[in-house]
């Protein structure tokens, strides 16, 4: 296809909001579009709304987010105040109430399912982003995909 071919505007397509897309921007909406649909089919993103849908509608997981966001607030408060016996009483609550929700298991599957979401972005973001910058890894820069060594990088 020629320079100028290239630069010829597409058919309209209003109903897709695509009116005065070039050809070549044309085609990389068009597979932007593919992409997503098959994203948003794929096991990581249903598991993840079904593990956020269930963490959202569970009392108890609701109480310890709240619970540890406001521990985290107090702490922030008592940081002010340079009282370094009231700063570790108020962060060694955070921590309790920290854990408490991470262990509690809506949380945890939620958790869970949004790191293999964040990972599998982070794959699909190394494989757009590789011929443009050459680089494997365009968030980090240290040879991983920055989930921890979750997903079997190397960090």
């Amino acid at each position: 296809m020629s320079l100028e071919e290239r630069t010829i505007d597409t058919v309209a397509r209003p109903e897709a909001g695509l009116m005065g897309i070039k050809v070549d921007q044309y085609l990389l909406v068009a597979k932007a579009r593919e992409l997503s649909e098959l994203l948003a089919d794929s096991e990581e993103v249903a598991e993840f709304t079904a593990a956020e849908e269930a963490m959202l509608n569970d009392p108890e997981a609701s109480r310890l987010l709240k619970e540890a966001e406001e521990a985290k607030q107090y702490t922030h408060f008592t940081a002010a105040t340079r009282d370094k016996a009231l700063m570790d009483r108020a962060m060694e609550d955070f921590y309790k109430a920290e854990e408490a929700q991470r262990e509690y298991p809506p949380i945890r599957r939620y958790n869970e399912a949004k790191d293999a979401l964040q990972v599998l972005l982070d794959r699909l973001n190394a494989i757009i982003t590789y011929p443009i910058t050459g680089n494997e890894n365009p968030a980090g820069g240290g040879g991983g995909c920055g989930s921890g060594g979750s997903c079997g990088c190397s960090k």
